[in-house]
């Protein structure tokens, strides 16, 4: 429970600062925002060395060794974060990029994202009562902040500030909570918890890293090739396209949950997948006629009249988001079936293909390439790259869905 409300609070509350904050600045100014957030976000996972998922594993049963594991490499991800920080720095001031300053404030706010591996550790050892309260206090603080901002200044910089308090306080609260050790080992770089960190995670870290990698790359070709304008526009058509996300990834992990929980592979645990799709389907039209007959409206009452351009977008982002919760439901039974070396092929693929589908794409359509670029990454992931996978036949669940006769088959 304490999860889902965690989740349910940064949504919402992360959607209705996006729309405040964007209806102040413009899409100019919050497209210079997400492009940053983005290169911010594409160095998290490299410097987290799948820190996460290690987290989780080992203090569900150790609790001891997870906080070992986060403290004693918790240097490790420091310096890893700060080196590919520089060189993205660099990089950019070398290219004439104008806005540094808005740079190096959502790099210091990624900073804080990337060492939190605490959300991991409570969540595993059932006291994510710790996380949702964190993120509230940090949530309320930041939404405070932004509100006092958009009262006096327009200046891009200080709207930076609330994302760094939205990652600071969470981050500081847990750390408290969990506390430190004072070791001699932890005052090293490299020591045996470190070690630990690279040769187990490394794989996860690039995983991760091709997944945000085609989650932003869009974000930053738009910026290359058109302007931060562009970024903005299609950010906030993004937003409302995955805002209704959390409806059917619930029902989505409940499901699956029950699913799962039945090891042989009987006609009743099968019928559960084909519903978990299902539910998808079921779901995702009485918003998706919404967005098909209202799209300048529905921009015109969230983000205003500076982001209509981006209405032609919402249809598209909506249907990919449909896909993206398609392909994590295709992804929760490869990971039940132990295809962990195989999602992380698939991934790292994704992540290579959605480069130059990204850069065709956007050079020759604009701003609706972009949106028909996620659409078609989506796509690939959620379809056509699973059917490969031998343990279960994800083309024959996802078919039988549709279909009365496949709920009866034996």
């Amino acid at each position: 429970m304490w999860m889902i409300q965690e989740k349910l609070l940064m949504m919402v509350s992360g959607f209705a600062i996006s729309i405040f904050t964007a209806r102040h600045l413009g899409p100019d100014g919050m497209g210079v925002i997400q492009y940053c957030l983005s290169v911010g976000m594409i160095l998290v996972p490299l410097a987290q060395f799948g820190g996460n998922n290690l987290v989780f594993d080992r203090s569900g049963a150790k609790p001891e060794s997870g906080k070992r594991l986060i403290n004693q490499s918790d240097q490790l991800r420091s310096l890893v974060f700060i080196s590919l920080s520089t060189l993205a720095i660099i990089a950019h001031v070398v290219t004439g990029f104008e806005h540094n300053s808005v740079l190096i404030m959502m790099l210091i706010s990624c900073y804080f994202t990337a060492k939190d591996l605490y959300i991991s550790y409570f969540n595993s050892t059932l006291n994510s009562k710790v996380n949702a309260k964190a993120a509230a206090i940090g949530t309320i603080i930041s939404q405070a902040l932004r509100m006092a901002l958009t009262l006096i200044t327009h200046y891009l910089p200080l709207f930076c500030l609330p994302y760094i308090v939205n990652t600071f306080i969470p981050y500081w609260i847990k750390r408290k909570k969990l506390g430190t050790y004072d070791s001699s080992e932890r005052k090293r770089v490299i020591n045996r918890y470190s070690l630990y960190l690279i040769s187990n995670g490394t794989p996860l870290a690039i995983s991760s890293f091709f997944i945000v990698l085609y989650e932003k790359i869009n974000s930053i070709v738009l910026a290359q090739y058109l302007s931060m304008e562009m970024v903005g526009l299609f950010n906030a058509a993004y937003l409302l396209a995955s805002v209704w996300l959390f409806f059917p990834l619930s029902i989505v992990t409940s499901v699956l949950a029950d699913a799962f929980k039945i090891r042989n592979k009987s006609v009743r645990k099968i019928n559960k997948i084909r519903i978990a799709y299902l539910s998808i389907w079921i779901t995702c039209i009485p918003l998706g006629l919404i967005f098909y007959f209202f799209p300048e409206e529905i921009l015109f009452y969230t983000f205003g009249k500076d982001f209509i351009a981006a209405s032609g977008l919402l249809l598209v982002l909506y249907f990919s988001t449909v896909l993206s919760v398609v392909g994590t439901v295709s992804n929760r039974i490869i990971v039940n079936n132990g295809g962990y070396r195989y999602l992380m092929y698939k991934n790292i693929l994704i992540g290579l293909l959605s480069i130059p589908i990204a850069f065709v794409l956007i050079k020759n359509y604009q701003l609706t390439g972009a949106a028909y670029s996620i659409l078609t990454i989506q796509f690939l992931s959620s379809t056509l790259l699973n059917f490969w996978y031998k343990k279960e036949s994800i083309l024959s669940l996802q078919i039988s869905s549709f279909s009365a006769r496949g709920y009866a088959s034996k």
